[in-house]
């Protein structure tokens, strides 16, 4: 099977995806957590510094890529400088050793993503996070997510009630 690339992430209703004063998510929400690693294990993540500082070390089972021209060399991790050189080195993997791939934020990585008008990404997964379960913010972090579900033709959905929330999976029916 071919390795596709994905985006996954969690947001309210209003695009809220994280709090910048705690670099945190303003909710908890482990139905959430339990689909992202059931996703993303045994494939390659890239994210951006912020949000690997957020989670505080490598994803067990995940290759680890962190898209940052500041960050230092860490255990398992690699670090490449620019959205292009994380492009480049998935693209660049050997066959036997390809996988998919996860963009999972933050923010700044998702703008570029989005701003690329790429069609290398044929799998979105949102969980939409009930309002009732957010924590107040000092300072909101906002991305719609649903920008990268463009042309609804072209996606099959599928949706998951989970406490807390609503996941929704779209995978491009062209790819």
């Amino acid at each position: 099977m071919t390795p596709r690339l994905g985006v996954i992430g969690a947001m309210t209703e209003d695009g809220l995806i994280g709090d910048y004063a705690s670099n945190k998510f303003p909710w908890d929400v482990p139905d959430d957590l339990f689909h992202f690693m059931s996703r993303t294990i045994d494939s390659v993540v890239f994210m951006g510094r912020r949000t690997f500082e957020s989670i505080g070390r490598p994803l067990h089972r995940r290759l680890n890529v962190v898209i940052s021209r500041t960050m230092p060399l860490t255990p398992d991790v690699t670090v490449v400088p620019s959205f292009h050189s994380a492009l480049s080195f998935w693209n660049r993997m050997e066959p036997e050793l390809a996988r998919d791939g996860w963009f999972i934020g933050g923010r700044e990585i998702w703008e570029k993503l989005a701003s690329q008008k790429t069609k290398w990404i044929s799998r979105v997964s949102i969980t939409m996070i009930d309002q009732s379960v957010v924590r107040p913010v000092d300072k909101p972090i906002h991305f719609d997510l649903r920008r990268f579900v463009k042309n609804k033709e072209n996606w099959s959905v599928t949706t998951q009630k989970i406490r807390g929330g609503e996941i929704f999976e779209y995978n491009d029916i062209k790819f």
